[in-house]
């Protein structure tokens, strides 16, 4: 099984492979996108909210460095770590 990726002291439960591009706008609200495959709203964030997003189980879109190969965001569910987990 693989890890799911650490960020910010928090972790993905899941990874999606979809960008922020690829989901659906919502007008009313720039910072949220709705994504039909998992029926869920995705939250554009920055690493400094996201441990308040995984507090409340959110999908979350998170910026990715420059050099990463053509994606702009990771997109996931994330969530705060199991104490003891990830040291």
């Amino acid at each position: 099984m693989d890890t799911p990726a650490k960020v910010e002291n928090c972790y993905f439960r899941f990874q999606c492979n979809r960008d922020w591009k690829d989901l659906f706008e919502i007008q009313q609200n720039p910072g949220i996108r709705y994504c039909g495959e998992c029926d869920h709203l995705v939250y554009l964030c920055s690493r400094a909210e996201l441990q308040e997003h995984a507090r409340k189980g959110h999908c979350v879109a998170l910026p990715v460095e420059a050099d990463a190969h053509l994606r702009r965001h990771t997109v996931g569910m994330v969530a705060p770590p199991v104490p003891g987990e990830y040291r």
